[in-house]
């Protein structure tokens, strides 16, 4: 799979978690240290209009990119998603190589 070139604003990455209308996803630091800490940056982003209109849903465990990186508020905007190679509907998570399914016997 190709990646599309990135502005100095922009990163791939894979959603981790998902609360309302926003999406969290970590990225790693690529623009020198933060904070004076070298580590992986956690980024709380919206889904931006282009892919609200569109008839698929954005998932935790889908890759998508970022754009409008601001890393001093720690946000971002998801403006392209790519291809779901799966989706599991109830909880609602995509790209989902292996299900481990557990049961209790009374």
């Amino acid at each position: 799979m190709l990646s599309p070139s990135l502005s100095q604003s922009e990163a791939i990455d894979t959603i981790i978690v998902s609360q309302a209308n926003f999406k969290c996803i970590i990225i790693p630091p690529y623009s020198g240290p933060i904070d004076g800490k070298d580590s992986d940056v956690k980024l709380l982003c919206v889904v931006g209009d282009i892919l609200k209109k569109t008839k698929n849903k954005v998932l935790v465990g889908d890759k998508v990119v970022v754009g409008s990186i601001k890393l001093v508020e720690r946000r971002g905007v998801i403006n392209i998603m790519f291809k779901q190679s799966s989706k599991i509907l109830d909880p609602p998570v995509a790209n989902v190589d292996h299900v481990l399914l557990l049961f209790t016997m009374e």
